[in-house]
């Protein structure tokens, strides 16, 4: 472990420290089952790894097997329950304290079989999500994980996933619940989605897994590419030019628009070099000045593949309007509480 890949900064939180500082302190959460503040990694290592080892050899072993698993962690297959799980809460969603959960159940000493593991992947990914668009707290993901640990540690690997999905769904407390379906849809709802989902990789994360939901096994190709498309907003967020004739003079429709169109239903993804070109033009081609302006549904037409505009274009062959983005808002947030279920 003292190769240049353990010495690399890596941002943990607000701080930058070396890999090697990051991943003890992930391990010895894990193992211990403990909150280890960053300041005590090497302190709590003496007091409670090695001091209760006359022969350091098997920790050292133990370590090494678990260093080795911790750099494959972001190395999964991409679209496996592990590499889904990695990609969705670590890389997009910043939940670093998800980590300890992650590296023991992967870790092999833990004997945890891929069908029960995936199931704990699964709920603790669907309690973060959920609480994310919920807009409550994750400030006690620390706790909860840890807490999640040492249920996991006193079962059976077999009891794995019934035991983390049993765990999260009994959380009472507001900082700690597992948000319903009702919760979920009403806070999708309501939530301008582009402008409160930061960074923007949050919102594309969403449509990603919408797109992925739509497609099939006999879908040419089963998921779509993650982290290069684009969010694009169907009625633009400049939409007088060509979509303001109808609220014309009333301020009131013109701020309800405003909103609307930051809403979930109101987005898709393209390809990053179509985005502009379809921007700010109106959902049907238009003549103005003697100048043909082609328009978005046609473009998506020609253009897109994914199943998200494939629908769109379906449903909505004359025009898309305020109406049309409130209900699609609802039939996605309802598809989200089928992505991410819970119990």
């Amino acid at each position: 472990m003292d190769a240049p890949y353990w010495r690399e900064e890596q941002r943990q939180g607000r701080l930058n420290r070396p890999r090697i500082d990051v991943f003890l302190n992930y391990w010895l959460t894990m193992r211990r089952a403990h909150v280890v503040p960053s300041d005590r990694i090497f302190t709590d290592f003496r007091d409670h790894v090695l001091a209760g080892s006359p022969d350091v050899r098997p920790v050292l072993d133990e370590l090494s097997r678990d260093s080795a698993c911790y750099r494959q962690l972001a190395q999964q297959p991409p679209f496996s329950v592990p590499g889904t799980f990695y990609y969705r809460v670590i890389e997009v969603l910043d939940i670093a304290a998800t980590m300890p959960v992650l590296l023991w159940l992967m870790r092999p000493a833990s004997g945890v079989a891929a069908a029960a593991r995936d199931e704990a992947l699964q709920a603790v990914e669907s309690w973060v999500v959920r609480r994310t668009l919920s807009r409550v707290t994750l400030a006690d993901t620390n706790s909860t994980m840890v807490e999640l640990l040492h249920q996991l540690h006193a079962v059976e690997p077999a009891m794995a996933g019934q035991v983390a999905r049993r765990f999260l769904a009994a959380q009472t407390s507001e900082t700690r619940r597992w948000p319903g379906d009702d919760q979920v849809v009403e806070s999708l709802t309501g939530m301008r989605l582009y402008t409160a989902l930061v960074p923007r990789r949050r919102a594309r994360m969403l449509l990603e897994a919408l797109e992925d939901d739509l497609r099939s096994p006999k879908t040419e190709e089963a998921h779509c590419r993650r982290g290069v498309l684009t969010i694009e907003h169907i009625m633009p967020q400049k939409w007088r030019a060509h979509w303001g004739a109808d609220i014309a003079g009333d301020p009131a429709a013109g701020h309800r628009r405003a909103e609307l169109v930051q809403t979930l239903g109101n987005l898709t993804l393209l390809a990053g070099k179509m985005n502009p070109y379809v921007s700010n033009h109106p959902w049907l081609s238009v003549e103005v000045d003697g100048k043909q302006i082609p328009g978005k549904r046609g473009s998506l037409f020609d253009h897109s593949v994914l199943l998200l505009n494939k629908r769109l274009i379906d449903a909505h062959p004359n025009a898309w309007t305020d109406e049309d983005i409130l209900s699609r808002t609802q039939q996605l947030a309802k598809r989200v509480t089928a992505i991410w279920q819970r119990p």
